[in-house]
């Protein structure tokens, strides 16, 4: 790696970037995550990540300063105009080749968390707390979108003061940090993924304003819904809605099931002649096993029905448990050529899916 000279404090911006882009790019040239141990990883893994905060905290900062500097109202004086570009996204697609999505997502961000000049001079920005936490690094700014347009969705309705409290204890629950909202409580000190603070948005959400929260007498109540829709690749791409109670119905229920299969668990004396007999190997079952969670998810789903068509409750026809009818030719099957047939189904099934239904 080559030796790099300092840049001096008073250095122009675009100097010091480029000086910490080259420090940033001879440090990554150097690392190979096959060399460190496990625990240099998981260190290496955070700092990285807090290096992206911190340059997504830059992205939508220049990116809100050179919308607004593009700003219909400044004409043919507005940065895109006189950059070549039709208005301020195609200015900030074009110059950092990300998609319009990303660069508006941006765009309205960093508009949000920015602080503006008005007739009453310097305002503040309407999240400081948010703003603080980004450009520090502290923040991600997916997390930082979620609690931003939770809130940013009932500013109209809550007093000032618990807007501020649910800002200040959102960020902290993101970050780990400890503040006089979260202090004492379950998880304190516990920094969130950003997948979860979007419940965490909904609680605070639904505490401040419950009567958005809540459906209105006249709403029609939603329900649930399930469906088919047509053949595509091979499959039948399901189609309908699940009501919260009954996503978390469905989520305790498989979720049960994968933890029960990823327990420890004794071998049966069956299988445990095959272990000595070398026709199993231990563990093996586990880990050669290449489903994604969804396609477990839909494993476990198919074995719960299974189970409830032979239970001895579930409605019968005829007499008979609820089963699906397979047809085939025997010569196919004999000569393992051709295909087989479900009751109902207009496509074929493979002569392995008939195999393993015998």
């Amino acid at each position: 790696m080559e030796t790099l000279v300092a840049v001096p404090p008073d250095a122009p911006p675009l100097a010091a970037i480029g000086h910490a882009t080259n420090v940033l790019r001879g440090a990554l040239d150097e690392l190979h995550a096959s060399t460190v141990s496990d625990s240099e990883l998981l260190a290496v893994l955070g700092s990285v990540e807090e290096m992206g905060r911190l340059v997504d905290a830059a992205r939508v900062a220049v990116a809100a300063d050179a919308a607004h500097r593009s700003r219909p109202d400044l004409g043919h004086d507005g940065l895109a105009w006189r950059a070549g570009s039709r208005n301020a996204l195609d200015l900030v697609t074009r110059t950092t080749r990300v998609s319009a999505r990303e660069a508006s997502q941006r765009i309205k961000l960093g508009a949000t968390l920015a602080s503006h000049v008005d007739v009453l001079g310097v305002q503040p920005s309407r999240f400081p707390v948010v703003a603080a936490a980004l450009s520090s690094g502290a923040l991600g700014t997916d997390a930082a979108k979620l609690i931003v347009d939770g809130l940013d969705s009932i500013t109209h309705i809550c007093p000032v003061d618990e807007l501020d409290a649910a800002e200040r204890s959102l960020v902290a629950t993101a970050t780990g940090a400890i503040t006089d909202e979260t202090i004492g409580l379950p998880g304190e000190g516990i920094a969130f993924a950003a997948d979860l603070m979007r419940g965490q948005v909904e609680v605070w959400k639904a505490r401040l304003d419950p009567d958005g929260s809540a459906p209105s007498a006249p709403t029609v109540e939603p329900r649930s819904s399930f469906g088919f829709a047509r053949l595509k690749d091979g499959v039948y791409p399901f189609r309908g809605g699940a009501t919260p109670e009954w996503r978390g119905v469905l989520d305790a229920l498989v979720d049960t099931y994968l933890s029960a299969h990823s327990a420890t668990s004794f071998p049966s004396a069956a299988e445990q002649a095959r272990i000595e007999a070398g026709e199993v190997v231990p563990g093996a079952d586990i880990l050669g096993d290449d489903r994604t969670i969804d396609q477990k998810r839909a494993d476990i789903l198919r074995g719960i029905f299974d189970g409830t068509a032979r239970d001895p409750g579930t409605p019968r026809m005829g007499g008979a448990a609820p089963q699906a009818i397979v047809h085939v030719n025997a010569v196919d099957l004999i000569e393992n050529n051709g295909v087989g047939w479900l009751d109902g189904v207009e496509v074929p099934v493979s002569l392995e899916t008939v195999k393993q239904l015998i």
